[in-house]
């Protein structure tokens, strides 16, 4: 049996992870994998059996050890249970090598920044919106009609305005990786998911071609390994190959119902804004 790709246990500044025949660990600036012939066993420890212990292969010495304590005993018992699942099976008296020796130490790609800029764009938008909107009720004309337009605006302007994001980066993707891009494979690494379980982003990690180490996050995905295309002078650019057919159904949606959504929301911002303005 083939280890999961997304079988994943997260603990105290570690994580830990199941990947194409290795056990990957995550944690103080660095990865380390773990071939799963390196590993003697992995079991559950700790009072509530809630901290993950990983026992490498020795020939002789003591032999190397992982812990990494999670607040779930559920998630590490389960995580066991995988791991056990795809190590080979070895006798009580073959010999054994060495298997610190097998763990390979590199360093952690840079993390997807949580911030980019059009988000914090709309955090500093946010705080514009509130303190016009305290003005708009003190000294704006026709106050009830202009606070409700102010209001309700940015419940449709904020969707409208990712939809509007969305399509001009697919845009500008479309026409400028195709010319100046680089192809290479890229890796699935991890799914995000939702607090209902619904998976909401892939993440891909791909090497350039100067040996830099890099992410793509998306909505697409999927496969174990993916062709992705990245802009060398902006590595962090990137995007996906073999998922047209959904892509196109996102353009279609943001050209048919998130432009509309954008111009709706700006027409209500403009009206108690300029109400506002001529009071002064």
């Amino acid at each position: 049996m083939q280890p999961r790709a997304d079988v994943v246990l997260r603990g105290q500044g570690m994580r830990a992870w199941l990947r194409s025949g290795e056990l990957v660990l995550d944690g103080d600036g660095v990865r380390q994998r773990i071939p799963l012939s390196a590993i003697e066993q992995v079991e559950a420890e700790g009072p509530r059996g809630a901290t993950l212990v990983i026992v490498l292969t020795s020939c002789g010495s003591l032999p190397g050890r992982y812990a990494i304590r999670s607040g779930s005993p559920s998630a590490v018992q389960g995580f066991v249970a995988t791991v056990a699942k795809v190590m080979p099976i070895r006798d009580a008296d073959e010999p054994r090598s060495d298997g610190s020796r097998l763990v390979r130490v590199e360093p952690l790609p840079a993390k997807p920044k949580r911030m980019d800029e059009f988000q914090r764009k709309l955090l500093i938008g946010a705080g514009v919106w509130a303190l016009l909107l305290g003005a708009i009720i003190v000294r704006g004309e026709d106050t009830e009609r202009n606070s409700v337009l102010w209001a309700v605006a940015p419940l449709v302007t904020l969707p409208g305005a990712m939809c509007v994001h969305t399509l001009w980066t697919g845009i500008r993707d479309a026409l400028v990786l195709p010319r100046h891009g680089i192809t290479v494979v890229g890796d699935l690494v991890d799914t995000e998911v939702d607090s209902e379980g619904s998976i909401v982003a892939y993440v891909y990690e791909f090497t350039d071609m100067d040996g830099g180490v890099h992410r793509h996050r998306g909505m697409f995905g999927s496969e174990e390994s993916i062709e992705i295309t990245y802009d060398p002078s902006r590595p962090t650019r990137s995007r996906v190959h073999g998922h047209a057919g959904a892509s196109a159904l996102v353009t279609v949606f943001c050209v048919v119902l998130g432009v509309p959504m954008f111009v709706a929301g700006a027409a209500m911002t403009l009206v108690p804004l300029s109400d506002l303005l001529s009071g002064f």
